[in-house]
């Protein structure tokens, strides 16, 4: 019994309070919210490398055209391709106009081997970011 008065003691006398401060309301709404921005933002680069890997396997060289995968050119793309789009051209004419390669290049870089495994790897990845 006396180490655990000892304990509280210690427990006490390191600035710790028995009764916890629990946010209510909005507070902790806010709190859970931010936790799980910090979550999502981590993972992110996780998602993106998953992305990258996938359009690889899949002999995709669009990394080589658009400089960020992860910008509008390369979301649209990518988005398309999960809706089921498989015609490189089409899915060059998604670029922005504000990209530097042509939609000749893009459509080159999109020519490859769409595997429906792939695909669904590139699923969850693009609705993340």
């Amino acid at each position: 019994m006396s180490w655990i008065v000892n304990g509280y003691n210690n427990y006490i006398a390191m600035g710790y309070s028995l009764h916890m401060n629990v946010p209510e309301g909005d507070i902790a709404v806010l709190r859970s919210y931010l936790r799980q921005r910090e979550n999502l933002i981590q993972n992110s680069s996780t998602h993106i490398q998953r992305m990258q890997k996938a359009l690889t396997q899949m002999n995709l060289q669009l990394h080589k055209v658009i400089s960020d995968i992860t910008g509008v050119t390369g979301l649209n793309i990518i988005r398309a391709i999960v809706s089921g789009e498989r015609n490189p051209q089409i899915l060059a004419e998604l670029a922005d106009k504000r990209i530097k390669s042509t939609p000749e290049q893009i459509s080159k870089a999109l020519t490859g081997n769409y595997r429906e495994e792939m695909v669904f790897i590139l699923h969850p990845c693009s609705i993340f970011l």
